[in-house]
This record gives C-alpha cells, sequence and structure tokens, in this order.
C-alpha cells in the first residue's frame, strides 16, 4: 500500500513493539528494536492512542471529531494525513 493512500475499509493498530509515553506537549513513541525515538505532536498522538486494532478508520474520525470540536471533514482530513505519517514511519501496522 503507497503511504499516499489511507486505505479506509483496514483497521490500524500502533506497531506492536512501540511504547508510547507523554513528555509535555509531544508523545515519545520509543522502538526498542531499533532505539529510535519519535515525537509525536498532539494530533498524531491521539490518533495513534486511537488505533486498538479494533475500531475502523471511520469510528477513530468520528471520535477525533468529537474531541476535537471540529466537522467530521475537517476531522477526516487531520486523522487521514496522520495516518499517511504514522504509515510512512512505520508506527502503524494493518491488522489482517
Amino acid at each position: 500500500m503507497s503511504v499516499d493512500t489511507v486505505d479506509t475499509n483496514k483497521v490500524y493498530r500502533l506497531a506492536g513493539r512501540l511504547m508510547l509515553k507523554p513528555d509535555g506537549d509531544v508523545t515519545l513513541a520509543f522502538d526498542p528494536q531499533t532505539l529510535a525515538v519519535h515525537q509525536l505532536n498532539a494530533t498524531l498522538a491521539a490518533v495513534a492512542e486511537r488505533l486498538d486494532g479494533e475500531r475502523s478508520t471511520e469510528s477513530v474520525v468520528l471520535d477525533c471529531s468529537e474531541a476535537w470540536g471540529l466537522d467530521v471533514g475537517a476531522a477526516s482530513r487531520e486523522v487521514y494525513r496522520s495516518l499517511q505519517i504514522l504509515l510512512a514511519e512505520s508506527l502503524i501496522e494493518v491488522c489482517e
């Protein structure tokens, strides 16, 4: 799958190896396999935390819309942009 395209029919989850830790205005995603640390802004962290491997992308959009006080279209754009970034950095994975 191209990272430019988020498949809304797929369910995503945080890559199992990652550990998230809030740190001030950012959330740190630590990968113990590579020892890499990724900084997630509030939007990326909010989306990543909702990706539990069971919720649909649409459900995540609706939840974020409510939490952020945005209309569904605006929340959808933010969630899809976040999914693209998280996929490109291999911080999330598609559930099979």
